[in-house]
């Protein structure tokens, strides 16, 4: 028996590691981040490890036969490789020597190959250099996408494993070099320029592009094919050659969901039309006759460029919380060209950036993400993205780790299915370029002369504003979470009324109204009616026992009637005598009850006398005791009408 650690993930990983045991053979730890592996692995009693930093040191003094990567994209440090004595194998999704490197299917598809490999191989000199221990030939179909190529050689590498298995047990006795003369590598930043569609190129040409890039709703690591039309950047999800002919880029058809242009030879449909951020997009002003210009080189170019940093950018936007606002009725989308207001700031230099981060945390509550944009971001266009999240609770270091880094393409959000372009802060902070940062509602300026820049149309002047002013103190040192003239605003202005109101109390009011209409219905429960008159009557009679009992200014008594008109005359009738009613639910627990007189100290309890020995005469019983009897959380049947007058108890 054989002892392996087995790297990788994807579920490839795990169906490779269970053939690897159904051989008898052993996994002594499975490194993966893939959740679905780790689950598989701990549910088999299997050892697991998170792959990164510190993965030799985690593993301790664990040895094995074979190291085991499977769907792994990590290059593994010595120091893990030297765990296995035998030596590790990997497998690749290319035709080694052919396409080293990553998303090898890809490359393939882009470079109008007919037929493609996997290979498995010893992990040993430079990257995907290794012997040779099993390969398999993979044809690719005409309508081939990257992902479906990806799934057969996903497949095929599952067919081809018993082979691998085979070959280890044996000791390897027939292993080949590659040649690597015929050797192709494609690095991580590697884009295909192609994916700018060239539309002088023919129609079947750029279709094979847009299959190339097409990796269903699975994440996308490099890029979508997209076109420029009307001043914009749209992403392409499908295109389809067709017979037409006119001058390159010339739309010949469009509708709500789709442009047929004409090309270097013949027309391509483009469908799965999206913004550059793959939001819907409207494609009215793409009319026929119309020309998508060619891209240009500077376009091309950005492609690796905007590909540097991805991976940090695509992990700090996957964990991003990003300040929101509750803005109104006016709220919209981003978009380009939004109407921009300015409000001057008065923000010393010195203490700008603590103030913001305060101010921008107080708004955010739990939220800690703002929209940066510095001078790595200035004068964005095309495919990079305007802005990146910061975290305001570390404000200064989160602006110097941007600056040094390359931005990243607006089309990543359109990529991975577990980003939303919609997910964005409202609130920005701009030290370089000018304007109102895209999707903000609000951008704090410190590029030129300190300003708060807002979206009229998602934040009235009146609120920008009272922010500005909150800012503002904040950085004269205020630390108060209101500044005075929003003290003053709320508490004040917004209180100010000239309508004129009646100061009585409740009770009074209503006493005044039964003078005025005594026969008018006043309160209607069920099949009963009071008029005026009648409730202020009912109110009374319980008000004068109750001034009798002592019930007077400051005294509380307790109010546990079931609802009905008697609980709103109670209600009344305290207020009368000059008390204050404490609520008692006669359908709570006794235990409950007697908590609420205890704490309030009622001295007086109204009820009825049915619930009176259900609930509120052990209450009162339990009131001051330390161990109350436990009552009926079941509230008791309701008696007949004559049953139903309230009953005073002193507690």
């Amino acid at each position: 028996m054989m002892q392996a650690i087995l790297i990788g993930n994807d579920t490839l990983t795990r169906h490779c590691g269970a053939a690897w045991r159904a051989r008898g053979h052993g996994l002594a730890a499975v490194v993966t981040r893939h959740p679905d592996v780790a689950a598989w692995a701990r549910a088999e009693g299997l050892r697991v490890e998170a792959p990164g930093a510190g993965l030799s040191d985690r593993l301790g003094d664990l040895a094995c036969d074979w190291l085991l990567s499977i769907a792994n994209l990590d290059l593994l440090p010595r120091s893990v490789l030297a765990r296995a004595t035998c030596g590790a194998v990997n497998f690749h999704d290319g035709p080694l020597p052919r396409h080293a490197g990553l998303n090898a299917p890809v490359w393939a598809i882009l470079e109008g190959e007919a037929q493609h490999g996997i290979t498995w191989h010893l992990i040993e000199g430079g990257v995907d250099e290794g012997r040779i221990i099993a390969q398999r030939t993979i044809d690719i179909a005409g309508d081939e996408t990257a992902l479906s190529l990806n799934a057969k050689c996903f497949a095929t590498a599952l067919d081809s494993f018993p082979a691998v298995i085979d070959a280890l047990e044996r000791g390897l006795p027939d292993l080949s070099a590659q040649d690597l003369a015929q050797r192709s590598y494609h690095a991580r930043d590697d884009r295909p320029e192609a994916a700018w569609l060239d539309l002088t190129r023919p129609a079947a040409d750029l279709a094979r592009v847009v299959r190339a890039l097409d990796h269903g709703g699975y994440p996308n690591p490099l890029c979508m094919a997209r076109v420029r039309a009307g001043g914009r950047v749209l992403l392409v999800g499908k295109a389809q050659p067709l017979p037409g002919a006119g001058a390159p880029g010339t739309v010949l058809d469009s509708d709500d969901t789709t442009l047929t242009v004409a090309t270097g030879k013949g027309a391509l449909r483009l469908e799965r039309i999206t913004s550059a951020e793959g939001g819907a997009t409207d494609l009215t002003a793409m009319p026929k006759g119309c020309v998508l210009p060619p891209p240009s080189e500077a376009d091309r170019q950005s492609l690796r460029h905007l590909a540097r940093d991805e991976g940090y950018w695509r992990a700090r936007l996957a964990e991003m919380r990003p300040v929101t606002l509750p803005l109104g009725a006016g709220e919209r989308g981003a978009g380009e060209g939004v109407t921009t207001e300015r409000r001057a700031l008065d923000l010393p230099t010195d203490t700008a950036l603590g103030a913001i981060a305060t101010w921008a945390a107080r708004l955010g509550g739990e939220a800690t993400h703002i929209a940066y944009a510095g001078p790595a971001q200035e004068g964005a266009t095309g495919m990079a993205c305007p802005w990146v999240p910061a975290d305001v609770t570390r404000l200064e270091a989160e602006i110097d780790a941007a600056d040094a880094r390359a931005p990243f393409s607006r089309d990543l959000f359109a990529r991975d299915p577990a980003l939303d372009p919609s997910h964005r802060p409202h609130l920005g902070l701009r030290r370089a370029g000018e304007g109102l940062i895209p999707g903000t509602a609000l951008t704090v300026d410190l590029a030129d002369t300190p300003a708060l820049l807002y979206d009229p149309a998602r934040l009235s002047p009146a609120m920008a504003d009272l922010l500005a002013l909150r800012l503002e103190a904040l950085a004269r040192g205020e630390t108060a979470a209101m500044p005075e003239a929003e003290r003053r605003l709320v508490v004040e202005a917004w209180n100010a009324t000239d309508t004129p109101y009646d100061a009585r109390p409740v009770h009074r009011l209503i006493a005044a109204q039964a003078q005025a209409t005594p026969d008018a219905t006043a309160l209607v429960f069920e099949a009963e009616r009071l008029s005026h008159a009648a409730l202020d009557a009912r109110a009374g009679r319980i008000a004068h026992v109750l001034r009798q009992m002592g019930v007077g200014p400051g005294v509380l008594v307790g109010l546990c009637l079931p609802r009905s008109a008697d609980m709103v005359a109670t209600a009344l009738a305290i207020w009368k005598a000059g008390g204050a009613y404490v609520p008692m639910d006669p359908g709570y627990p006794s235990e409950r009850l007697a908590h609420y007189l205890s704490d309030s100290g009622a001295r007086v309890v109204v009820t009825r006398s049915d619930v009176a020995r259900a609930r509120c005469h052990r209450a009162r019983r339990n009131g001051c005791s330390s161990t109350p009897t436990r009552g009926s959380r079941t509230p008791p049947p309701r008696p007949p009408r004559a049953a139903q007058a309230p009953t005073i108890w002193p507690t």
